[in-house]
């Protein structure tokens, strides 16, 4: 969350993201220190030992395919039903889907607004 706080365009005071909302955050924040944690050897490895997003994730370094698997580590879910909204929500391809599923009404508009705006 103080990562993300950080962000330009963050509100300081929000403290419940959609999941698209911490994804775009977090790309905005892995831009904006690109010439400061990229390996010059390895653009796909970031060297965050340094940094706020080192102390974050509990790592020095890691490869641009870990990035979703840890912050995915770092979420907590509000309840179980927001955590079964938010798995939905970070596998499914498109809101249309969504309505596609056999769930209740009330979880596909939860899954919807975790997915952020299209």
């Amino acid at each position: 969350l103080k990562v993300l706080r950080t962000v330009e365009g963050c509100d300081p005071e929000q403290t419940v993201f959609s999941y698209k909302e911490i994804v775009r955050h977090f790309s905005k924040y892995i831009l904006s220190k690109r010439d400061e944690i990229f390996d010059t050897r390895n653009q796909n490895v970031a060297l965050v030992r340094n940094d706020p997003l080192g102390t974050a994730f509990n790592v020095s370094a890691f490869h641009r395919c870990q990035g979703r698997l840890l912050l995915d580590q770092q979420l907590i879910c509000l309840s179980l039903t927001h955590l079964s909204a938010w798995s939905i929500a970070t596998r499914i391809r498109g809101k249309e889907a969504v309505f596609m599923l056999d769930i209740p009404q009330e979880m596909k508009e939860l899954v919807v607004r975790m997915m952020g705006p299209s």
